[in-house]
């Protein structure tokens, strides 16, 4: 077992070696140029919704604070500029990796060293290399929501105002980690929650210190805009997202929008249905927590469960990111680099021998998970229709959901397991000690 865990680490390290040489020298025709010349917009005085690179349509469709973030990348050429965001690109994974590794480790009382966490961040490397690989090539931003979310993880419990911040702060990046606060309303976390609200708010005005405070107001409504055009809602000054219906976003929602509009009926009628899909499935999530004695909407339905309480939301925190992967809007698979987390949950629970049997279960639901991102390759000319066909019906995100079903089962039957062997030691009664009248 040590040699395949030294063989791991070894070839994810390598393999990071690789991309960062090989996307040293790429064209440089990536995402980053979007942001470059948004923030010089911003420094002009023009809005950055307005912004585009030399060649290019406008492709701003973020928050303005990330605009502003970037202003001090004009003092560089954009080809220096894209260099040095590859670099913390490559960090941020690595560190999200490592320290998400670290929580995982802690939080299902698993033994932590260094070696560990290395083995158990590259494991989560190899299962999502593809996304990896298309982040960091292209010079998105999904690192940062990554980073954020392990961060709001680790504070969730020790410092909760700092989750909120976090998460505030990410929420002007891309808006999916306010995806958080009805879970953090439920679970009765309000420092975190009120904490996520002042500093989503109080992030989104710091742009006026470049644009003003008219610029900044107006740049914010062009970007509430273009999320109402998601649902119907047209506006001539909506930021320029791409439609409901794109044919590269693979949510259930996307996927349902497709089907309303082959059959002449409003896209936009997606988010009801969608809405009625997720419904149903928070019913299977439901009866998955019956089954193990515990209430969904409780306020700490892991509490009894302690210390395993802690595994236990850790297996929620992920289940809020497969929620926005799998019904957003607008989500293709280079958006699946995020679920770096819930593959660092899932192999913690596969290291912990208090899961039982359930981790063969758990290990199909991650094959059939992985199989139903890549399968069909898109790629070939022989399987083009099939995967044309897969990804418009949403197939990754129909696996994804089966996977958490799996994996928040798999949690619960070990946290269980934990709670038993605890009250078995308090009580003093051996291991192997039959039932007691």
């Amino acid at each position: 077992m040590r040699w395949t865990a030294n063989c791991t680490v070894g070839a994810a390290l390598c393999l990071t070696a690789w991309f960062l040489i090989a996307d040293l020298w790429h064209p440089w025709t990536n995402t980053f140029r979007a942001f470059y010349y948004a923030a010089k917009a911003m420094h002009d005085g023009v809005s950055v919704y307005a912004s585009h690179a030399p060649g290019f349509k406008s492709e701003y469709v973020y928050p303005p604070l990330f605009a502003f973030l970037c202003l001090p990348f004009l003092s560089l050429k954009l080809p220096a500029a894209i260099r040095i965001w590859l670099g913390v690109d490559v960090t941020l994974t690595w560190f999200a990796l490592l320290l998400g590794a670290r929580e995982v480790l802690r939080r299902f009382l698993l033994p932590i060293s260094w070696r560990a966490c290395l083995t158990l961040a590259s494991g989560a490397f190899f299962l999502s290399v593809g996304e990896i690989r298309t982040e960091w090539a292209t010079g998105q931003t999904d690192t940062l929501v990554l980073g954020v979310f392990v961060l709001a993880l680790c504070w969730l419990d020790r410092a909760p105002w700092l989750a909120g911040l976090a998460l505030g702060l990410a929420a002007n990046f891309k808006y999916q980690p306010l995806f958080a606060l009805p879970w953090l309303a439920v679970r009765r976390r309000w420092r975190a929650a009120g904490f996520t609200v002042l500093a989503a708010v109080g992030c989104s005005l710091l742009p006026a210190l470049a644009s003003g405070w008219t610029g900044n107001l107006g740049d914010l409504k062009v970007a509430f805009a273009g999320l109402a055009s998601f649902a119907g809602i047209h506006s001539t000054v909506a930021a320029p997202t791409v439609n409901l219906t794109w044919i590269r976003s693979i949510s259930i929602t996307s996927a349902i929008g497709r089907l309303l509009e082959s059959l002449h009926l409003d896209p936009a009628g997606a988010f009801v249905l969608a809405g009625a899909v997720a419904l149903l499935f928070l019913g299977l999530i439901s009866w998955i927590y019956r089954k193990h004695s515990l209430r969904l909407l409780a306020v700490t339905p892991g509490s009894s469960l302690n210390p395993a309480s802690g595994g236990v939301v850790a297996c929620e925190w992920v289940g809020l990111m497969v929620a926005w992967l799998a019904f957003g809007p607008e989500v293709s698979r280079r958006h699946m680099f995020v679920l770096l987390l819930f593959h660092l949950v899932a192999l913690g629970l596969l290291s912990s021998a208090a899961a039982g049997t359930r981790r063969k279960i758990l290990l199909v639901g991650l094959v059939v998970w992985e199989l139903g991102l890549r399968l069909p390759p898109a790629h070939s000319p022989w399987f083009q229709t099939a995967a044309d066909v897969w990804m418009g019906i949403g197939g990754p995100s129909w696996c994804l959901l089966s996977c958490y079903a799996i994996l928040l089962w798999t949690g619960l039957g070990w946290a269980g397991k934990i709670q038993r062997m605890q009250l078995l030691a308090v009580s003093g009664a051996p291991w192997d000690s039959g039932p007691t009248r």
